[in-house]
C-alpha cells in the first residue's frame, strides 16, 4: 500500500534542442505535474501510487515500464481509453523553451470517480491532486473533487497544486472548480 497517492495525468515528452519548426530529432521523455511530484517523492523513498488512465499501446506500455523503474505502484491505473497526451518542448532561438501540447480528450482527461473504487483511503497517509487534473475534462474534475473528499472523510492528508494554466481553462472556470 503506498504512503502516498497522486492523482492525474503523465503524458509522453518529445524534447528538442531547437525550434520546433526546425527540429529533426527529439528525446522521447514523461512528465505530468502531479506525477512529478510522485516522482520526486519516489525517489526519496516514500512508498508512492499513481491514479490515472493510460491508453492500450505503445506509449502506454513505455509509461507503465518506467513508472515501475521508478517504483512507483501502477496498481491503481486503470488501461485503456483513447490516446495518451503528448507535448513538445523545443527551444527557440532567443533560448526559451515553448511547449505545445496535445491532451484534449486523452485517457487521463477520462478520469472518472469510479476509478477511485477500492483504495483504502485510511492507510494511505498523503493523497493529492491538481488545478491541471481538474482542467483535464468535467469528469477528470468531478474525480479529483471525490477523492479529496474522500482522503478528508479517512483522515488522509489532502495535498492540491494550484498549478493553473489559461491554456486549459478560464479563470472563472478554475475559480469555480477550486471553491
Amino acid at each position: 500500500m503506498p504512503e502516498l497517492l497522486s492523482l492525474g495525468e503523465c503524458m509522453i515528452e518529445f524534447f528538442a534542442e531547437e525550434p520546433l519548426d526546425a527540429a529533426e530529432a527529439f528525446r522521447r521523455a514523461y512528465g505530468g505535474d502531479t506525477f512529478n511530484m510522485l516522482t520526486a517523492a519516489a525517489r526519496l523513498g516514500t512508498r508512492s501510487g499513481f491514479v490515472t488512465r493510460v491508453a492500450e499501446d505503445a506509449f502506454g506500455r513505455y509509461l507503465l515500464n518506467a513508472w515501475e523503474r521508478e517504483g512507483i505502484n501502477t496498481g491503481y491505473v486503470r488501461r485503456g481509453g483513447s490516446f495518451n497526451g503528448v507535448y513538445f518542448i523545443a527551444t527557440r532561438e532567443d533560448g526559451e523553451r515553448e511547449f505545445t501540447y496535445y491532451r484534449r480528450g486523452s485517457s487521463a482527461a477520462q478520469l472518472e470517480p469510479s476509478d477511485l473504487d477500492g483504495i483504502a483511503f485510511a492507510q494511505i497517509r498523503a493523497f493529492h491532486t491538481s488545478g491541471i487534473t481538474q482542467a483535464l475534462s468535467d469528469s477528470a474534475r468531478a474525480t479529483a473533487r471525490e477523492g479529496l473528499k474522500r482522503a478528508k472523510a479517512a483522515g488522509c492528508l489532502a495535498s492540491y497544486d494550484l498549478n493553473f494554466r489559461s491554456r486549459l481553462w478560464s479563470a472563472e472556470d478554475a475559480r469555480e472548480a477550486l471553491e
